[in-house]
């Protein structure tokens, strides 16, 4: 048993370094804030939502960006 737990302190380690970011994003990204730190607690498939998460803020800022870009040129008069 002793063993068991010693192998998965780890776990919840990384598990923590994906729930914490996930508390702070996920109001920014029209998240909820609760319901990402679960997801991003639960063992392994905290993974595959710390690779969405990643994606989800990709498509954000370059979204954001794209709309920066498209108003560039009607503030500038041309």
């Amino acid at each position: 048993m002793g063993m068991a737990m010693v192998q998965f302190v780890p776990l919840i380690v990384l598990q923590l370094m994906y729930a914490i970011p996930a508390w702070f994003l996920a109001p920014r990204l029209d998240g909820n804030r609760y319901l990402w730190v679960v997801l991003a607690l639960i063992p392994v498939f905290g993974f595959f939502f710390g690779l969405y998460m990643f994606y989800r803020i990709a498509a954000v800022v370059l979204d954001r960006l794209a709309d920066i870009q498209s108003r560039l040129p009607q503030q500038l008069g041309t």
